[in-house]
Protein backbone atom coordinates (compact mmCIF):
# COMPACT_ATOMS: atom_id res chain seq x y z
CA UNK A 1 0.00 0.00 0.00
CA UNK A 2 1.01 3.04 -1.11
CA UNK A 3 2.52 6.22 2.09
CA UNK A 4 -0.22 9.27 1.87
CA UNK A 5 2.58 10.97 3.19
CA UNK A 6 4.08 13.06 0.66
CA UNK A 7 7.74 14.10 1.57
CA UNK A 8 9.43 17.27 0.90
CA UNK A 9 11.98 15.64 -1.35
CA UNK A 10 9.12 15.09 -4.17
CA UNK A 11 7.74 18.12 -5.88
CA UNK A 12 5.07 17.98 -8.20
CA UNK A 13 6.22 13.92 -8.90
CA UNK A 14 9.86 14.61 -8.99
CA UNK A 15 12.33 14.07 -6.85
CA UNK A 16 14.83 15.99 -5.25
CA UNK A 17 17.96 14.15 -4.76
CA UNK A 18 19.17 17.24 -2.46
CA UNK A 19 16.42 17.75 -0.42
CA UNK A 20 16.52 13.69 0.34
CA UNK A 21 19.62 13.88 1.34
CA UNK A 22 19.46 16.44 3.95
CA UNK A 23 16.16 14.63 5.46
CA UNK A 24 18.09 11.50 5.37
CA UNK A 25 21.02 12.95 6.95
CA UNK A 26 18.85 14.94 9.15
CA UNK A 27 18.16 11.43 11.22
CA UNK A 28 21.46 9.81 10.37
CA UNK A 29 24.84 10.38 12.17
CA UNK A 30 26.61 9.70 8.27
CA UNK A 31 29.41 11.28 6.37
CA UNK A 32 31.14 9.77 3.01
CA UNK A 33 35.18 10.21 2.41
CA UNK A 34 37.20 8.81 0.13
CA UNK A 35 34.78 6.45 -1.40
CA UNK A 36 32.94 5.25 2.20
CA UNK A 37 30.88 5.90 4.81
CA UNK A 38 31.85 6.79 8.73
CA UNK A 39 29.43 6.97 11.73
CA UNK A 40 30.47 7.88 15.58
CA UNK A 41 30.92 4.43 15.64
CA UNK A 42 33.56 4.19 12.65
CA UNK A 43 33.87 3.12 9.82
CA UNK A 44 30.63 1.57 7.55
CA UNK A 45 31.83 -1.62 5.95
CA UNK A 46 28.55 -3.24 5.16
CA UNK A 47 26.22 -0.58 3.26
CA UNK A 48 23.28 -2.76 2.90
CA UNK A 49 21.33 -1.73 5.59
CA UNK A 50 22.05 1.71 4.50
CA UNK A 51 20.66 0.71 1.13
CA UNK A 52 17.58 -1.17 2.35
CA UNK A 53 16.63 2.03 4.67
CA UNK A 54 16.93 4.28 1.55
CA UNK A 55 14.94 1.72 -0.23
CA UNK A 56 12.42 1.81 2.28
CA UNK A 57 12.26 5.46 1.92
CA UNK A 58 11.80 5.73 -1.60
CA UNK A 59 9.44 2.66 -3.16
CA UNK A 60 6.55 4.12 -2.19
CA UNK A 61 6.65 7.38 -4.13
CA UNK A 62 6.63 7.38 -7.42
CA UNK A 63 7.90 10.27 -9.38
CA UNK A 64 7.53 11.07 -12.82
CA UNK A 65 9.99 9.78 -15.07
CA UNK A 66 9.80 12.20 -17.95
CA UNK A 67 13.09 13.11 -19.65
CA UNK A 68 14.45 15.67 -18.51
CA UNK A 69 15.30 18.61 -21.04
CA UNK A 70 19.41 19.26 -21.91
CA UNK A 71 20.18 22.65 -22.28
CA UNK A 72 22.83 23.84 -25.35
CA UNK A 73 24.97 26.64 -25.31
CA UNK A 74 22.69 29.01 -26.47
CA UNK A 75 20.03 28.06 -23.56
CA UNK A 76 22.69 28.21 -21.35
CA UNK A 77 24.41 32.06 -22.40
CA UNK A 78 20.81 33.27 -22.43
CA UNK A 79 20.14 32.04 -18.69
CA UNK A 80 23.51 33.60 -18.01
CA UNK A 81 22.60 37.24 -19.29
CA UNK A 82 19.19 36.94 -17.01
CA UNK A 83 21.85 36.91 -13.59
CA UNK A 84 22.24 40.30 -12.28
CA UNK A 85 24.35 39.41 -9.43
CA UNK A 86 27.99 39.41 -9.79
CA UNK A 87 28.75 36.28 -7.51
CA UNK A 88 25.98 34.23 -8.90
CA UNK A 89 26.88 35.14 -12.01
CA UNK A 90 30.35 33.62 -11.59
CA UNK A 91 29.13 30.82 -9.59
CA UNK A 92 26.11 29.41 -12.57
CA UNK A 93 28.93 30.45 -15.69
CA UNK A 94 31.67 27.72 -13.36
CA UNK A 95 29.05 25.02 -13.02
CA UNK A 96 27.91 25.03 -16.50
CA UNK A 97 30.89 25.69 -17.98
CA UNK A 98 33.31 23.80 -15.88
CA UNK A 99 30.93 21.61 -14.73
CA UNK A 100 32.43 22.30 -11.10
CA UNK A 101 29.81 21.30 -8.15
CA UNK A 102 28.64 23.18 -5.69
CA UNK A 103 30.88 22.65 -3.01
CA UNK A 104 33.61 22.56 -5.20
CA UNK A 105 32.31 25.95 -6.42
CA UNK A 106 32.58 27.40 -2.60
CA UNK A 107 35.82 26.01 -2.13
CA UNK A 108 37.53 27.87 -4.46
CA UNK A 109 40.15 30.26 -2.83
CA UNK A 110 42.07 32.80 -5.17
CA UNK A 111 45.46 30.66 -4.69
CA UNK A 112 43.58 28.32 -7.03
CA UNK A 113 43.45 30.92 -9.82
CA UNK A 114 46.41 31.25 -11.81
CA UNK A 115 45.52 33.59 -15.00
CA UNK A 116 49.41 33.20 -16.13
CA UNK A 117 48.84 29.14 -17.10
CA UNK A 118 48.31 27.71 -20.77
CA UNK A 119 49.53 30.59 -22.70
CA UNK A 120 47.59 33.17 -20.30
CA UNK A 121 44.19 30.98 -21.06
CA UNK A 122 44.08 30.81 -17.71
CA UNK A 123 43.41 28.08 -15.41
CA UNK A 124 41.51 26.46 -12.42
CA UNK A 125 42.44 24.46 -9.65
CA UNK A 126 39.91 22.40 -7.57
CA UNK A 127 41.16 20.19 -4.95
CA UNK A 128 38.79 21.69 -2.38
CA UNK A 129 35.26 21.20 -1.61
CA UNK A 130 33.02 23.15 1.37
CA UNK A 131 30.22 20.43 2.67
CA UNK A 132 28.21 20.59 6.34
CA UNK A 133 29.35 17.41 8.47
CA UNK A 134 27.80 16.09 10.96
CA UNK A 135 29.71 16.74 14.17
CA UNK A 136 30.21 12.90 15.47
CA UNK A 137 31.18 12.06 12.25
CA UNK A 138 33.56 14.51 12.18
CA UNK A 139 35.28 13.39 14.98
CA UNK A 140 36.33 9.74 13.55
CA UNK A 141 37.46 11.52 10.23
CA UNK A 142 41.04 11.82 9.59
CA UNK A 143 42.14 15.64 10.39
CA UNK A 144 44.61 15.80 7.52
CA UNK A 145 41.26 15.27 5.22
CA UNK A 146 39.68 18.95 6.75
CA UNK A 147 41.96 22.07 5.57
CA UNK A 148 38.80 24.31 7.78
CA UNK A 149 36.13 24.16 9.90
CA UNK A 150 34.29 26.86 10.43
CA UNK A 151 32.92 28.74 13.23
CA UNK A 152 29.51 27.98 14.27
CA UNK A 153 26.53 30.38 13.66
CA UNK A 154 23.83 28.70 15.36
CA UNK A 155 24.07 27.89 19.28
CA UNK A 156 23.88 23.85 19.83
CA UNK A 157 24.33 22.92 15.89
CA UNK A 158 24.95 19.41 15.33
CA UNK A 159 26.51 19.76 12.19
CA UNK A 160 29.69 22.00 10.54
CA UNK A 161 30.90 23.48 7.71
CA UNK A 162 34.08 22.68 6.41
CA UNK A 163 36.59 22.68 3.71
CA UNK A 164 38.21 19.51 3.01
CA UNK A 165 39.93 17.51 0.43
CA UNK A 166 37.61 15.79 -2.46
CA UNK A 167 35.80 12.45 -1.92
CA UNK A 168 38.40 11.11 -4.31
CA UNK A 169 41.97 11.84 -5.96
CA UNK A 170 40.21 11.46 -9.23
CA UNK A 171 38.28 14.72 -8.09
CA UNK A 172 41.44 16.80 -8.34
CA UNK A 173 41.90 18.63 -11.61
CA UNK A 174 42.92 21.37 -13.57
CA UNK A 175 40.35 23.18 -15.50
CA UNK A 176 40.56 26.09 -18.33
CA UNK A 177 39.34 29.06 -18.37
CA UNK A 178 37.36 30.96 -21.41
CA UNK A 179 38.02 34.55 -22.14
CA UNK A 180 34.49 35.58 -20.21
CA UNK A 181 35.14 33.28 -17.75
CA UNK A 182 38.77 34.83 -17.07
CA UNK A 183 37.47 37.84 -17.44
CA UNK A 184 34.67 37.38 -14.56
CA UNK A 185 36.79 35.58 -12.13
CA UNK A 186 39.88 37.87 -12.34
CA UNK A 187 37.20 40.80 -11.42
CA UNK A 188 35.82 38.88 -8.49
CA UNK A 189 38.96 37.69 -6.67
CA UNK A 190 39.72 41.24 -7.09
CA UNK A 191 36.91 42.32 -5.09
CA UNK A 192 37.31 39.63 -2.26
CA UNK A 193 41.49 40.45 -1.83
CA UNK A 194 39.96 44.57 -1.52
CA UNK A 195 37.58 43.14 0.86
CA UNK A 196 39.92 41.48 3.08
CA UNK A 197 42.61 44.48 3.12
CA UNK A 198 39.36 46.37 4.12
CA UNK A 199 38.68 43.95 7.01
CA UNK A 200 39.24 45.33 10.60
CA UNK A 201 42.21 43.33 12.49
CA UNK A 202 40.61 41.35 15.82
CA UNK A 203 42.33 42.89 18.54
Amino acid sequence: MGSKFTPAWIKKGFFNESLFCDDFLSTHQLLYVNGAFFTPEGRVTDTMNLRCEIFDMLRDHKTNSEERTIWDEKTMLAALQTIENPALHLAVHLSMILSLREGEILGLQPSDLDFDAADGRGTILANKTMQRANKDALEKLDPNQVYHTFPDRREGSKSSLILKKPKTKKSNRVLYMDQALEGRTADMAGKAEAGRAERPREV
